[in-house]
């Protein structure tokens, strides 16, 4: 069995997961970011929603556009089973009424899986 996990960018590089989901009942996508380094320590990261119902694929090239707008204000790839604080990061998106920001910290429902991935990242 193959089990997958979050894993660092190199030294010297931070690594932005992106992940959306939907609220078809509500209209609303929710949208997760958030920067790591490559010891796994948290940067930014970010839960946004947009009222608009996309379909998946849609919504995931969104959250991953955020994603690299993201980067370039702020200074790749993996599946949400590896992406799993991203992930936890569209609920929050999809429970706010705008955008919101933390800086070297994460929701307190991604905190158990930032621990997880890299144990002294908070």
């Amino acid at each position: 069995m193959v089990v997958s996990s979050w894993s660092p960018p190199p030294l010297g590089v931070f690594k932005i997961n992106t992940d959306a989901t939907i609220d078809v009942a509500k209209m609303r996508t929710g949208i997760g970011i958030i920067a790591r380094d490559s010891s796994g320590a948290v940067m930014a990261s970010s839960a946004q929603m947009v009222r608009v119902n996309y379909e998946l694929q849609i919504a995931e090239a969104i959250a991953i556009l955020r994603g690299v707008q993201f980067a370039l204000e702020a200074g790749s790839f993996v599946p949400r089973k590896t992406n799993m604080v991203a992930h936890c990061l569209t609920k929050e998106g999809l429970l706010s009424e705008s955008d919101v920001f933390w800086f070297e910290e994460v929701p307190q429902c991604a905190s158990p899986t930032v621990l997880g991935d890299c144990p002294n990242s908070l």
